[in-house]
């Protein structure tokens, strides 16, 4: 039914007043992946996406490089002049790299976008091994086809799997052997296998 109606509303200014959302500066409370250097001098861990470098001598933390991407899973080389890590970023995916422990001679190892994480240096620091995950909820499908832990050389190469899928992979002190945790009758089981493609594994 048409109508029409007289209104009187009074407006008033809008209440406003700033709003501190963050402090400039927090310390931070939750470090991931810490990993001690091989003389114990240094530490390298994850914190709000990036990774930070640490002397245990006294000095404040600073960043490894200076990289937009999320960085993780750090792991030195056995003679502590190498550093591995995987990165991501929802543009480009995952990568695995390595740099020297002060951010320097970054560069790929793993140029082919995937879901990585956990690299892990042979003895002779010639090879790496790392993790290659399945989609999920968060990263998405993209990329994520090939699950599994793979070898690759750290001058380049292409990536070789030992194993459809485990967790934590580490080389033996050899360099011969691949570590790593896998479920086994509903149990984390400790299980190798040889470097050299795909074998027979032994559970420890």
């Amino acid at each position: 039914i048409p109508f029409t109606a007289r209104v009187e509303q009074t407006l008033n200014e809008t209440l406003r007043f700033p709003q501190q959302v963050h402090e400039d500066e927090f310390a931070v409370r939750v470090l991931r992946d810490v990993t001690t250097a091989p003389d114990g001098s240094a530490v390298i861990y994850s914190a709000l996406g990036h990774l930070y470098a640490k002397t245990l001598n006294g000095g404040p933390p600073a960043r490894l490089t200076k990289d937009d991407r999320l960085e993780l899973a750090p792991s030195f080389s056995r003679d502590g002049l190498w550093i591995a890590y995987a990165t991501w970023s929802d543009a480009d995916k995952g990568r695995i790299r390595i740099a020297r422990p002060d951010g320097s001679q970054a560069r790929d190892v793993v140029s082919t976008p995937g879901h990585y994480t956990k690299p892990s240096f042979s003895p002779d620091g010639q090879w790496l091994v790392y993790r290659s995950l399945g989609p999920d909820f968060i990263r998405g499908y993209t990329h994520a086809v090939d699950p599994g832990i793979f070898v690759v050389a750290v001058n380049g190469g292409e990536p070789h799997r030992v194993r459809d899928d485990a967790r934590e992979p580490q080389f033996d002190h050899t360099g011969e052997r691949i570590y790593f945790s896998e479920v086994r009758t509903e149990k984390f089981s400790l299980v190798s296998v040889s470097r050299y493609r795909r074998a027979a594994a032994r559970v420890m």
